[in-house]
């Protein structure tokens, strides 16, 4: 979304039509398909889409959280 100047905007159709045709190419080329999803997000309309990896945990909200954990150790003490 961010590369077509619509940051943030998935839902948006011009966005999902792109991400529909990268899927197709994907697959039609034998690659594996993945993603990382939104943490509320069903991950198994992804594999019945033909995903072989789906993720709902990204390095920055692992990173995020662990931090925040590191924080709120701190300040019980």
């Amino acid at each position: 979304s961010a590369s077509i100047g619509k940051l943030g905007r998935i839902d948006d159709p011009e966005v999902m039509e792109l991400v529909t045709a990268a899927e197709r190419y994907i697959l039609e080329g034998g690659k594996w398909l993945g993603r990382v999803i939104a943490p509320d997000a069903n991950p198994h309309s992804y594999f019945e889409r033909g995903y072989n990896f789906v993720s709902n945990a990204s390095d920055i909200l692992l990173l995020r959280e662990g931090a925040l954990k590191c924080v709120s150790m701190m300040d019980d003490k």
